[in-house]
């Protein structure tokens, strides 16, 4: 409940009100350098489809292996979440699913190590801070 109350507390200092939607300057790119690219068989995709979007349009590194600031300021800049936000989320995420260095966006991956040990990543621990709740989902697993 605790983490719950901080992560209202920190969503309500770090939301901007914005009062009309302004298509010009809310563009999120997805040409170009951001077009879709479907991800490769060594490429990690997980259950969070934020994250694997920005990865298939590669505002992430397209591998999945991500680091804090990468997360933070893709959050940012595509979904406007606060970096306030974005970076306790992400070093909550780094602590209990990744390394101090690197994370992975799915599973285990031989790309992030600590001590000889291969984290978790996202998957394992997807609703310890975040629940399955979008259309894509049923009953907590993607469909």
């Amino acid at each position: 409940m605790k983490i719950i109350a901080l992560l209202s507390i920190l969503a309500m200092r770090s939301h901007e009100v914005v009062g009309v939607f302004d298509a010009g300057a809310q563009y999120i790119e997805t040409t170009g350098a951001h077009a879709f690219l479907a991800p490769g068989p060594d490429d990690q995709r997980g259950v969070c489809p934020g994250l694997n979007a920005l990865a298939n349009h590669r505002y992430l590194p397209h591998d999945g292996i991500v680091t804090i600031t990468q997360l933070v300021e893709a959050c940012n800049a595509v979904y406007g979440m606060g970096t306030d936000l974005g970076a306790f989320l992400a070093a909550y995420g780094f602590v209990f699913d990744g390394n101090v260095a690197k994370l992975s966006i799915h599973g285990p991956s031989k790309n992030v190590t600590m001590a000889g040990n291969i984290p978790k990543g996202l998957t394992y621990s997807h609703n310890n801070y975040e629940g399955n709740t979008g259309y894509t989902t049923v009953h907590g697993t993607r469909s």
